[in-house]
């Protein structure tokens, strides 16, 4: 649930460090105005709310929630204070890729087991099975530009400089000079995909203006995804994403077109830069647009190719296990020996 509050400012007067410098000044003006609400107007309601729940319970897990959930914080916390355990389950590919994430720190620290995608025994890989019906699907004549969520004034948890990427500017975008530098042929093959969020029909409004009825794109959030993707020839992906790891599950012809890595650990970097040989990867959207032009008609057998290439393996390791062994049983047993 939402809940609203009334902002208490007699309250917030109250929360204070002792002032020994000008940062501890700064500190309380800007920490009594934007602390969150749960810590503050609603924290004796998320409290008691929780602790009837709390006292059934000796394990919790989520995806999600304990990045994205006040409530389920503080049931998580309240566990935790009984000895109770606590576990994660993988929510999309944002797990081991990223120099700093502010959900990994919370998970490591505060969780006694967690389910990734990338365990051996496959139980941690809880979405990508239901894919399997999407497999081996019609190929049509067509290139999906799948892009990843523009920013406009968001912030990410994962990094404090996804802003000054242009993957997440909705104007400034290297889709825009990628599609532009398509030979007429390609470009009357091509559709975009724009990732499902209020602020994308914004982006669609971008798109009408810079090409009008040149490109089709689709912006709405009740279109199937994984539709667009089996049916499509060849996937332009702009960002390492769960939209990848589902084609790569789903064994569809597709590049990325990513001009940094910085917001990438070591390892995940170094195993990306490998893929700029066999072209899996480009950090320069015009040479992506010279090899689709030329490659285009033979993209099947450059995939072949590409599948068989022993770092690309690796890669596709490092964001999950294509074990199909998963089962909601064996998942269960796992937890309860946790």
């Amino acid at each position: 649930n939402s809940y609203s509050f009334n902002y208490d400012l007699s309250l917030r007067n109250k929360l204070k460090v002792q002032i020994d410098d000008k940062f501890d000044q700064i500190f309380n003006q800007v920490n009594k105005e934007l602390l969150p609400a749960s810590l503050v107007e609603n924290f004796t309601k998320f409290y008691f709310e929780n602790k009837d729940i709390s006292d059934r319970i000796n394990k919790i897990g989520s995806a999600s929630l304990l990045i994205n959930n006040d409530r389920y914080k503080f049931l998580s916390a309240s566990i935790s204070q009984k000895n109770g355990k606590l576990f994660s389950l993988q929510h999309g590919a944002n797990i081991g890729i990223y120099a700093y994430s502010i959900q990994e720190e919370l998970e490591k620290k505060y969780c006694t087991k967690r389910f990734c995608w990338t365990q051996k025994d496959g139980i941690g890989n809880t979405h990508l099975q239901k894919l399997n019906n999407f497999k081996n699907k019609k190929i049509l004549d067509q290139i999906l530009i799948f892009t990843t969520a523009y920013h406009y004034h968001d912030f990410s948890q994962s990094t404090l400089f996804k802003m000054y990427l242009k993957k997440y500017h909705p104007v400034a975008n290297l889709n825009f000079n990628l599609f532009e530098n398509f030979s007429k042929k390609l470009k009357q093959k091509t559709a975009v995909k724009l990732y499902p969020k209020k602020n994308s029909f914004l982006v669609y409004q971008d798109w009408k203006k810079k090409y009008g009825n040149e490109i089709k794109i689709y912006y709405k959030n009740n279109l199937n995804s994984y539709k667009l993707m089996s049916s499509a020839k060849i996937v332009i992906l702009n960002d390492f994403s769960t939209g990848l790891c589902e084609l790569l599950y789903l064994n569809k012809p597709t590049i990325i077109v990513c001009e940094s890595l910085v917001e990438y650990n070591v390892s995940f970097t170094n195993k990306i830069k490998k893929l700029k040989k066999i072209n899996f990867y480009f950090d320069d959207s015009m040479k992506a647009s010279k090899f689709l032009n030329s490659n285009y008609d033979n993209i099947e057998v450059w995939w072949q190719k590409i599948t068989a290439n022993k770092e690309f393996k690796n890669f596709k390791k490092h964001l999950f296990n294509e074990s199909k062994k998963f089962s909601y049983n064996k998942l269960a047993k796992s937890i309860l020996e946790i």
